[in-house]
């Protein structure tokens, strides 16, 4: 528990915190087998954003955005879901001696000697936010698709409708008129639904089966 102390008093001296609210959030931690971080955050004695914003500077360290990156499918084989949802981690980089790792604590020591141990690999931390990582192990691990989960990445654009009058419209060419229809709420879904096949993520034929039970 001490690099989790640790912390807990890094927050004092920067004045995010004050000593009765650490004291509370060890009391919560050590009640419920929680981390400190977690801890304050359920407390509210601190932001999630402020917490990682001071690890930032703190470490030295970007805060990444996990459902922005395109990511693997086959990363997930690298951690089992128990350890993922034991330490709220979520795999980024994979290779036979490392492991590289989205956490919102770098600096649990324990944590990451633990999954050293564990999985028989070198454990490199990167920051993120928990609740980006949750939403991660929740698309990823648990399947859950919805608007929340489904990664930015793999979210269709957003078009921007072209308002033009009639003039406007007759003085176009063609191509450009063309151009301007190419884009439609079908290609959009098409092309998402041929992404999200290639991952291996869902098949054409359940989307469709889903479909005809609304209809």
């Amino acid at each position: 528990m001490a690099d989790r102390k640790r912390l807990g008093d890094m927050l004092v001296e920067a004045g995010l915190i004050d000593n009765i609210q650490l004291q509370a959030a060890l009391a919560n931690q050590k009640q419920w087998g929680m981390r400190l971080g977690a801890a304050l955050l359920e407390l509210k004695f601190i932001s999630e954003k402020d917490l990682a914003s001071f690890l930032e500077k703190q470490l030295d360290i970007e805060c990444i955005t996990i459902m922005s990156r395109e990511l693997s499918s086959d990363l997930t084989d690298a951690i089992e879901p128990e350890i993922a949802k034991k330490y709220v981690i979520f795999p980024l980089e994979v290779d036979e001696r490392e492991i590289v790792i989205a956490t919102s604590n770098p600096l649990d020591l324990q944590m990451l000697d633990d999954l050293q141990f564990r999985l028989g690999r070198s454990i490199k931390p990167q920051l993120a936010l928990e609740s980006e990582i949750k939403r991660a192990i929740r698309f990823y691990y648990d399947n859950i698709r919805d608007e929340e989960t489904v990664p930015e990445i793999l979210q269709p654009p957003v078009v921007d409708k072209i308002k033009m009058n009639v003039e406007d419209e007759a003085d176009m060419s063609g191509a450009a008129k063309s151009a301007t229809t190419k884009i439609t709420t079908k290609n959009v879904m098409e092309a998402l639904l041929t992404v999200l096949e290639k991952k291996g993520i869902l098949q054409r034929a359940e989307v469709f089966n889903e479909i005809k039970k609304k209809l």
